[in-house]
């Protein structure tokens, strides 16, 4: 049973929901949750699938997995009834997202290939969304060269659709991967590369997903360019104190860097109580401290060398190692493929894969 062509008007607006997500989670959120709430006891189980489907998906990525177990269990056991095998597919993909954060990373990847192997004939957009899980799952792996493989796939799917808003995603984590390899300079121009084209995109503000400019500002500290960082990071701080999203705490770790860096650290110790996300019940207390022990380091100097805390999730531990380290070189086909296709000024042409990871 294919929902993309089924004639039920319930169903497309549950698909709508789902397609509308890489755009504006927050209204997605909201319309998918009413729409399962609508359906709740009606005979439209296929549709009311797809929208705890989509709202589970979108809580995996706030980080409230536990919500997103149970919003993906319900999907999943209405497409099964029904015998949608691509709802099944889609909702055992984004399972991966909850195993990986409990640290269960081989069922995670199980989780995030088993769609990828089978002969379901995905739309691409979707199909970009299940390399995503996939590559996801590697990085938490520290296995980074297959989780470049994956998004790479991913990028030529988006270019190969026209689709300018899911490349710039790809673009973004990407960069995400390079900075915890330790490729800075990469990074940063494919971050940069990442975060134009959202501006090029679209003017709307609430549309933009801030986490490629958190990566610009932090890797520019990170490289030395401290007056760069310094004009990003004023950007970056408008969006930050807009968000809605719960992530956005995690946006304030490369402002405090960058105002420290500058010679603003009253600035910098102010940032914690500008963000709107701060309320214990909607943010991690772990993620609370850890800021306030950065604001504390900006208290004793602000001359002092930047604490890497990577924006992306994924990432945190593979880019403080590498900060750690120092600048570890960390070469392999792949970043080596990346480089040679940056132009003079730092533009991404065209990419193809040139690795693959197994069980694709």
């Amino acid at each position: 049973m294919n929902p993309r062509t089924a004639d039920d008007p319930e169903l497309q607006a549950a698909l709508r929901a789902w397609d509308s997500a890489i755009a504006s989670r927050e209204n997605s959120f909201d319309e998918s949750m009413q729409i399962r709430t609508a359906l709740r006891d009606s005979a439209s189980r296929q549709a009311d699938g797809w929208a705890a489907l989509t709202s589970g998906r979108i809580s995996a990525f706030r980080g409230d997995v536990d919500f997103a177990e149970v919003l993906l269990t319900e999907a999943l056991g209405r497409f099964y009834l029904i015998g949608d095998a691509y709802g099944e597919a889609m909702a055992i993909s984004h399972f991966s997202i909850r195993q990986t954060s409990h640290q269960d990373l081989d069922r995670a990847l199980e989780f995030a290939l088993k769609p990828l192997s089978s002969s379901i004939p995905f739309l691409d957009q979707d199909r970009i969304l299940l390399h995503n899980c996939a590559a996801q799952c590697y990085w938490s792996r520290e296995e980074s060269h297959h989780a470049i493989a994956h998004l790479l796939k991913s990028l030529d799917l988006a270019r190969s659709i026209n689709d300018s808003e899911r490349s710039s995603v790809a673009l973004g984590n990407i960069g995400a991967v390079l900075m915890s390899l330790g490729e800075w300079d990469l990074a940063l121009a494919v971050s940069l590369k990442a975060w134009k084209l959202q501006l090029i995109n679209s003017t709307d503000r609430e549309k933009h997903q801030p986490t490629q400019l958190a990566n610009v500002v932090l890797l520019n500290c990170l490289l030395g360019n401290h007056r760069k960082a310094l004009g990003y990071a004023d950007q970056l701080f408008e969006y930050a104190i807009a968000s809605r999203e719960p992530a956005a705490l995690l946006y304030f770790f490369p402002l405090v860097d960058a105002y420290s860096l500058n010679g603003q650290s009253r600035k910098g110790r102010r940032l914690p109580g500008s963000c709107p996300c701060t309320k214990p019940n909607q943010q991690d207390g772990v993620c609370l401290r850890a800021l306030d022990g950065c604001r504390r380091n900006v208290a004793r100097s602000s001359e002092q060398p930047p604490v890497c805390h990577c924006v992306s999730r994924a990432s945190v531990g593979a880019a403080r190692r590498s900060c750690q380290a120092g600048r570890p070189s960390m070469r392999c086909a792949l970043t080596h493929s990346l480089k040679r296709r940056l132009g003079a000024q730092g533009r991404i042409h065209e990419v193809e894969g040139v690795g693959e990871p197994p069980q694709i």
